[in-house]
């Protein structure tokens, strides 16, 4: 039995640690019996304190000065897409130090574009605010467009003053550093916002658009009544060739518009917002047989949207364009690293661009050990804080804050022995915008080669629930729209 299966399945009710001590010093009868672990579980023991040892050797603090992200920067020097992931959706800290990260790469290395896990539409609102453009007059106005659950990812103060400081870093550089959205929920927004935008480009397609899009709006645009009506109904009530007619029906009016480049963020826009409709029609669909072709459908659009808006980008920036990407570390790891990616066929925006990119990526993912998360009990409740359970023993979360360290960025490319433990697929804890406190072993972990599955990591030992700028809100279980 190897050494790291016998620690993962087969560890006591303490600790290995505070077990194998409390043989060693007990009284009498106790210590004098024959040692009660085997061998397996004695070299485990060695194995995880050269780890623990060998993290605080290359481990690189963060205390809260200028210098905190020094030799991360230096990895980062080259790379055209930084991806900064998350262990929850609701992790105060954890957006404090994205925000951080991010304005230095705007800064110090001409980063182009913030690329967040947050719908296309509603994102629009924000680009036109740290562009300067637009009606609204302050940033919590830019965000009034997050009205769909769960509103707290993207309504609080860390999020708000990034957005604030990117508008001023544009207004005092001349620069157009931009935000854009990458992921397909909002079904309803993208819809409304299509027709505002063929209204404006090509009215004349407006009635024969609304002619195809009417299989859709049979249900409202919401995901979830579609997907009940393909459940009870299957193929029969599919709205997968009536999109695709639509957006056809689209791209040909498109071609005809005089003075393309003089629309040229509108017509983006317009076509963002079309490759997002299919795709959230197509995720709805496919939810109904397979979560695992649904989430790798959602992963396979993210990375489409990312290399859509440097591709959009680099017409006027004559260079490749530099992107920094925020999501989920379940989104940015490299499913080849993890078990779900090994055994069922899982992809992940992390792996796809590393495949489309190789070498010009820096994946970076995130962990906390202890304190509070913003979350909710079920999809669509109420947003509340939660306790943190302790971290499984075995788990990352767990090896990082044996080091004692509050806070550290840890490379992974650091060829040092004692951090194989790294590679034994220990748990990785995920805090999605539902948590489950009580089931939290079986829903809220998977399993990974940590150095396969990113590039390098920050923890976060102790850290706080994120604290939204509005009261937290019930949204009556939203339909997705």
């Amino acid at each position: 039995m190897r050494v790291q299966s016998w620690v993962l399945f087969n560890r006591p009710a303490l600790p290995l640690g505070l077990a194998l001590l409390a043989a060693l010093v007990a009284p009498g009868p106790l210590r004098a019996q024959a040692p009660t672990f085997p061998p397996e579980a004695l070299a485990a023991a060695k194995a995880d304190r050269m780890a623990v040892r060998a993290i605080r050797r290359h481990a690189w603090p963060i205390t809260g000065t200028t210098k905190d992200y020094d030799p991360l920067f230096t990895r980062m020097t080259a790379k055209r897409l930084v991806l900064l992931g998350e262990d929850t959706h609701g992790t105060q800290e954890t957006y404090a130090e994205r925000s951080r990260i991010t304005r230095k790469l705007v800064s110090e290395l001409d980063f182009d574009a913030l690329v967040i896990e947050n719908d296309y539409t509603p994102v629009e609102r924000i680009n036109r605010y740290v562009l300067g453009e637009g009606k609204d007059s302050n940033a919590t106005e830019a965000l009034a467009a997050h009205q769909r659950f769960p509103v707290w990812m993207w309504v609080n103060g860390p999020f708000l003053g990034l957005i604030d400081w990117l508008r001023q870093y544009n207004q005092a550089t001349g620069r157009r550093v931009q935000v854009y959205g990458m992921d397909l929920h909002g079904m309803s927004v993208a819809a409304e916002a299509i027709r505002d935008a063929v209204l404006a480009l090509t009215p004349e397609a407006l009635k024969p658009l609304d002619a195809q899009l009417s299989c859709l709006a049979a249900h409202e645009f919401q995901p979830d009544r579609y997907r009940a009506a393909i459940s009870r109904d299957g193929e029969a009530a599919s709205c997968e060739a009536a999109t695709a007619q639509a957006i056809a029906l689209i791209e040909n009016s498109l071609d005809a518009i005089p003075k393309m480049a003089a629309n040229a963020p509108t017509v983006f826009g317009l076509r963002r917002n079309l490759a997002m409709l299919v795709a959230s029609e197509a995720y709805s669909r496919v939810q109904v047989k397979s979560g695992t072709d649904a989430w790798n459908l959602r992963d396979r659009h993210m990375a489409a949207t990312v290399d859509a808006i440097s591709g959009y980008l680099e017409t006027s920036l004559d260079r490749p364009a530099r992107l920094v990407l925020w999501a989920h570390n379940t989104h940015m790891a490299d499913a080849r690293g993890t078990d779900r990616g090994r055994r069922s066929a899982y992809l992940s925006l992390g792996q796809l661009l590393r495949e489309y990119h190789p070498g010009e990526t820096y994946l970076l993912g995130f962990t906390t050990r202890l304190g509070t998360v913003r979350a909710a009990a079920n999809w669509g409740e109420r947003d509340r804080v939660f306790q943190l359970r302790r971290p499984a023993w075995e788990s990352v979360s767990a090896l990082f804050g044996r080091t004692r360290l509050p806070a550290f960025y840890l490379p992974l490319d650091t060829p040092d022995p004692a951090l194989a433990p790294l590679e034994w697929n220990p748990p990785m804890r995920a805090i999605g915008v539902v948590y489950w406190p009580q089931a939290e072993r079986r829903e809220h972990y998977f399993r990974g080669n940590l150095r396969e599955m990113f590039d390098g990591m920050l923890h976060l030992d102790r850290t706080s629930a994120l604290t939204p700028l509005t009261p937290p809100t019930a949204l009556a279980r939203p339909r997705g729209g």
